[in-house]
């Protein structure tokens, strides 16, 4: 019988062994660089207002013999692909024009080249004229990384105009990709005159308005930390995720909203 040669087979061994330590070292490091990578990742969206909505009519002469009820207002197709803008007059007791109410911005409107302005029914010489100056879409040229809340949008300073009203608008993200999927005009604006940049709030400034920190006096932090302590219907991961919270000063808005139902069922802690 051959004889086993111990110191051969236990070199062999200790150079498997250390090709699996080896792998493992290597499979955590790229492992947790990918996931530290990912939560660190923030990117700040981008995006453009187009203005191509009507935001007004300008009443330049009333004109005479127009009939309440029986008078409307026609505007202009817009560009291809675009939407066409709706308005409302309103006839005062003297047969003229006195108002008219943009009711749909519409969309694809020129602002240079506005468009033409017919008032239907009895009554003549009056003058009208569009104002494109409305906000029509916003277009996400970036739409950012790491948003879990939805960011707000600055649309910088008030537009010129004495009639001149700030735009609005909410966004949407996407919370498995965290980026910006998308923003809804809330308020078209007035006074606008060209397109332009926007700002959006950066994933962390978004975060903090939407959750911030919640800031507790000492005194209070000790009984919540008692507190906490002797509550047993929370799970000790959970409850050691808030205690530590606390006692670092980082317990913020979310976490208070997801406890308090469990606390408030908790015998222990009604008075």
């Amino acid at each position: 019988m051959k004889d086993i040669d111990y110191e051969e087979i236990l070199n062999y061994i200790s150079l498997i062994l250390a090709l699996i330590i080896l792998i493992i070292i290597l499979y955590r490091y790229f492992f947790n660089s990918h996931i530290e990578n990912f939560e660190v990742e923030k990117i700040k969206a981008e995006g453009k207002a187009i203005v191509s909505g009507i935001s007004e009519i300008k009443i330049e002469k009333k004109g005479t013999g127009y009939i309440k009820g029986k008078t409307t207002v026609k505007i202009a197709e817009p560009s291809t692909d675009g939407i066409k803008a709706e308005a409302e007059v309103t006839i005062n007791d003297n047969g003229e024009i006195e108002k008219i109410l943009v009711t749909k911005n519409g969309k694809g409107y020129d602002p240079k080249n506005p468009p033409v302005i017919e008032i239907i029914g009895a009554g003549n010489d009056s003058k009208v004229i569009a104002i494109v100056g409305a906000v029509s879409e916003i277009t996400i040229t970036n739409p950012g990384k790491g948003y879990t809340y939805a960011p707000t949008i600055n649309f910088g300073t008030k537009p010129s105009g004495e009639n001149a009203i700030i735009a609005s608008a909410t966004t949407e993200i996407d919370t498995v990709s965290g980026e910006v999927k998308k923003a809804v005009i809330q308020t078209a604006g007035i006074g606008y005159n060209q397109d332009f940049d926007i700002t959006f709030q950066t994933p962390q400034e978004a975060e903090e308005a939407s959750n911030p920190y919640i800031k507790i006096e000492a005194e209070k932090k000790t009984e919540l930390l008692e507190l906490l302590d002797e509550c047993n219907a929370l799970k000790d991961e959970l409850k050691q995720r808030f205690i530590n919270a606390v006692k670092d000063d980082k317990l913020r808005k979310k976490d208070v909203e997801e406890i308090m139902p469990i606390l408030e069922q908790n015998p222990i802690l009604v008075k």
